[in-house]
């Protein structure tokens, strides 16, 4: 799990890992270094479960140079940001090449976080979808303005690099989102380990 500081990625760890009753009451640190735990998914009902060893890496700058040696083909990475703000703040571009530098093949899922505050449309968000290369001012949330974020998405990271398979967003309040994050990971791990 990749991406700038405070982003969510501590957040979404620990709804994949189960954990979410503890969030609401729980403040979350800033992770130092990495934060190496188990995530097991899978296993209902015709399908065969799958455990991961998900890898919670620090965002803060001061770390990025030893995160190369930890990225691996053999990884399904989540790359976070928020979407509050524009995905030059989150640094998307630096993260996905530094994967693809790495781990040229392995895949990206791309996930926006703090959904609950860009579906508001009285939440202001720092960026326009719509026009992303606009600098100032503010724009209102919304579906609408949500549904552009995901084309924009797409345009811009799955068409450029090969190895991004998925655009989706979460909310690490309620765990909007992350039932198509579960299932897009035991996808991918189950078809990379067929082939």
């Amino acid at each position: 799990i990749v991406g700038q500081e405070n982003v969510g990625k501590t957040t979404i760890l620990r709804w994949l890992r189960r954990e979410h009753d503890s969030l609401v009451s729980m403040n979350t640190i800033t992770t130092d270094g990495i934060d190496i735990s188990s995530i097991a998914l899978g296993g209902g009902k015709g399908s065969g479960g799958v455990t991961f060893r998900a890898w919670d890496f620090a965002g803060q700058e001061v770390y990025y140079l030893t995160h190369q040696f930890f990225l691996s083909e053999n990884g399904i990475y989540l790359l976070l940001w928020d979407m509050r703000y524009s995905p030059g703040r989150s640094r998307m571009e630096w993260w996905l090449q530094s994967i693809a530098s790495r781990a040229h093949s392995a895949p990206v899922i791309l996930v926006g976080t703090h959904l609950d505050d860009a579906m508001s449309d009285k939440c202001v968000m720092g960026w326009n979808a719509a026009n992303p290369d606009q600098t100032g001012g503010s724009y209102k949330g919304g579906e609408q303005w949500v549904r552009e974020v995901y084309e924009y998405m797409r345009e811009r990271y799955v068409s450029r690099y090969q190895n991004v398979e998925y655009v989706t967003f979460m909310d690490g309040q309620d765990g909007r989102g992350l039932t198509l994050i579960k299932e897009k990971l035991l996808e991918i791990a189950l078809r990379r380990v067929q082939s």
